[in-house]
């Protein structure tokens, strides 16, 4: 019995000093700790066995071939609309595995990105019979808009009510930083951009392969290929920090809170039970 009590007070006392190590751990997790993580994550990849593909700055890419980006969805955060999108290393996962990271970025700069390569995917289809249309990318930046009652400025964002879809926002000054709202507090124009849609939900390859024929295309073709990711390449550029807010707005997973000592302290916890009444 008095061997039972001595293993019960140290029992006690080692998951006191597990479970007050987790809690002081969790307390100290911040948003920056979450970028270290990627930073991290980043910085392992490249030492393990992608060093070929950084030059020019810590985190530069040159070769898209295997990555992907999933556009999330669209948030206004802080004012300003804003896209959040995760980057994968590899295509051939469906984006189902670990992120590269997970960003924010403003709506004109990734969907100028995106019609950019609409472009280019359709010129690689050799559209000889000019059946391609390219979308109107008039309104992806702001714009002088005149109506009968005067001149508006309008500028693509966020869609009332929705996360997934993109509309013409009405603004009150040159700029398109003041969102001009009507009485039930909507700022979508009725302008149509439904031929120009950023692909929520859908994981996108960076580079967009065509089958063709080596005898028609010059040795640089698929070397260019492989650097030439319109998309990728400026989401990844102007790409902004998205911490806790923007990932709860963006509906994006958050790094789980159980650490490896909750994990530890559950299954001693559970293991243990049965023997003593704690």
């Amino acid at each position: 019995m008095q061997l039972q009590n001595i293993l019960h007070t140290l029992l006690v006392g080692f998951l006191l000093t597990i479970n007050t190590a987790s809690v002081s751990a969790a307390n100290n997790y911040t948003d920056d700790n979450a970028a270290a993580d990627d930073a991290y994550y980043y910085q392992k990849q490249d030492n393990d066995d992608k060093s070929d593909n950084y030059s020019g700055g810590d985190d530069f890419i040159r070769y898209w071939t295997e990555y992907a980006v999933l556009p999330q969805k669209c948030i206004n955060l802080g004012g300003k609309d804003m896209i959040v999108f995760s980057i994968y290393e590899k295509y051939y996962n469906h984006c189902a595995d670990k992120a590269l990271g997970t960003y924010s970025i403003d709506v004109p700069t990734f969907m100028t990105a995106y019609a950019k390569q609409l472009e280019l995917n359709a010129y690689d289809m050799t559209y000889s019979d000019d059946s391609y249309t390219a979308p109107d990318t008039t309104y992806v930046s702001c714009y002088p808009y005149e109506t009968n009652n005067g001149v508006y400025y309008v500028q693509m964002g966020c869609t009332d009510g929705t996360s997934q879809s993109l509309s013409v926002n009405v603004y009150k000054d040159n700029t398109c930083t003041q969102h001009d709202t009507n009485a039930d507090g909507i700022d979508d124009s009725t302008i149509d951009v439904s031929d120009l849609q950023a692909p929520f939900g859908q994981c996108t390859s960076c580079v967009h392969f065509v089958d063709k024929n080596e005898d028609d295309v010059d040795d640089g073709y698929f070397e260019s290929k492989t650097k030439n990711a319109p998309l990728c390449e400026s989401a990844w550029e102007y790409k902004e920090s998205c911490g806790r807010k923007c990932r709860r707005m963006g509906n994006v997973k958050i790094k789980s809170e159980w650490n490896s000592s909750d994990k530890l302290l559950l299954f001693v916890l559970g293991t243990f039970s049965k023997y003593f009444a704690i």
